[in-house]
Parts: C-alpha cells; structure tokens; sequence
C-alpha cells in the first residue's frame, strides 16, 4: 500500500503543501488512519513514492503542484527534508503502535540511473554524483545518516558562490538525523532508464544543454549535480521519448 504518489489535496496545497513544515504532522495523523483502517490487510507500505521526483514540482512545471518556480534550487530541498521528517514520523508511528500487525515500510526510491559517458576520471566522478544527488538525497539519510557527504559538500559551495548566507540544502540537526536513520524495512526502487553522464565543466562536445536535453534535466536541482546527461544513440528508444531501452542498467 501507498501512502502518497502525489495526490496532496488542495486545502493542504493552499497551506503550502510540503513546503509547509506542518505537513510533517498532518502526515503523521493521514498515516495513523490509513494504518488503522487498512493495517490489518496490508503486510508492504510505501510512505512516499519517488520523492526527489515529487519535490521537483515545487520548483517548476515539471511535476505536480507546478509552482514556485522563482524559487527553484532552494524550495525543493526544504521539501526534501519535510518529506524526510514525515517519512520517519510514520515509519516511527506503525513501529510503537502497529507493529502487531507485522507490516514492512520503506518509501520509493527514485533517481537518475547514469553510468559514465566516457571511462575518464571526470565523468566516472559526475555519474556518482548523479546518484549522490538523487538517489541518495533520500536514501543516504535513511540508510546511513544525513545527507551524502559529495552533496552537501556540492551544494554548500555552490550556495557560497551564490553569496548566500545559508546553504540551499538544509541541515538536519543531530536528533533529526537519529530519527530518520533507520526507517526502512526494505528498498524500494523505481527503475526507467539509463543516462550517460559527462561532467559538465569539462565535456568539451559543444552540444548546448538547454537544447539538447528535455526540460526536465535543466531544472536547478539537476544543474547542482554538474553533470550533463546524454543517451548513446544505438539504445533502441522506448514510447517515451526519454526512455531508452538498457538492459544492463
């Protein structure tokens, strides 16, 4: 069973929606009656369903609920970090109070599976930080605690560089990053495709990525990574025009 897969109901968007630090408990209080009411058919829970997906579309157009584009590179980590605390509350709630009903939890993992477009240096270090940076945006904290090392190191320096006073990327205190580790039963992964990744200070193909690669991929939260993402033209395409068949990914 799912929890959300980014149906957040309109009174809760005119609030904010997760951007609101108060989702984190009105979360908790939608899981509570769900565990209640469904618990005792449901063994598999899925709190959160791909959400570095879902936290794009508080940075644009790409995903639902398209909004706060001017503040793009900064919202979607404050929404990372609510979707993160809101996880854990539920995963903490079925433990204390429904773990007779001996159900899993974890949340879907999505992200950018990239491998490198060349064996250099550089672009083997960008397609690890295509996962840094999107895969392990969620799971480092779950798993191992905090956020990944590579990306925080990124984003502060470029929050430097942008002469702010904060980092874009928040960070979680010591008692939030106990009360995240931990809460996941399993993993959950949502697969599509593969990427080649090329780092993007020094790919030298000329090729202009505002034209070259869907929308999408010029959202500010995929610009952070420094990587740029390609596909190699004998991967068979798939209906979707950014999916291309590969099997090995």
């Amino acid at each position: 069973g799912t929890l959300y897969h980014w149906e957040l109901p309109q009174d809760l968007e005119d609030i904010g929606g997760w951007t609101n630090p108060e989702i984190v408990n009105i979360f908790q209080e939608y899981a509570d009656l769900v565990f209640k009411t469904y618990g005792h058919k449901v063994k598999w829970w899925l709190t959160i369903n791909e959400p570095s997906m879902a936290a794009l579309g508080y940075g644009g157009e790409t995903f639902a609920p398209a909004a706060y584009e001017n503040l793009t590179g900064v919202v979607e980590y404050q929404v990372g970090r609510n979707m993160l605390l809101a996880h854990a509350g539920a995963y903490r709630l079925y433990k204390r109070k429904y773990i007779h009903q001996n159900g899993k939890l974890s949340m879907v993992f999505g992200g950018l599976f990239c491998i490198p477009k060349t064996d250099h240096l550089e672009d083997r270090k960008a397609a690890e930080r295509c996962f840094q940076n999107t895969y392990g945006w969620f799971g480092h904290p779950i798993f191992i605690g905090d956020y990944p090392p590579e990306m925080r190191k990124t984003i502060d320096e470029l929050s430097r560089r942008e002469h702010r006073n904060t980092s874009r990327l928040p960070y979680l205190t010591q008692d939030e990053i106990a009360y995240i580790k931990g809460t996941a039963d399993y993993y959950g992964l949502s697969q599509y495709t593969t990427y080649l990744a090329s780092d993007e200070a020094s790919d030298k193909s000329n090729v202009d990525p505002d034209i070259a690669y869907p929308k999408f991929f010029r959202r500010r939260l995929m610009k952070d990574t420094g990587v740029l993402f390609s596909s190699d033209p004998s991967w068979p395409a798939e209906s979707l025009y950014l999916y291309k068949v590969v099997p090995q990914g």
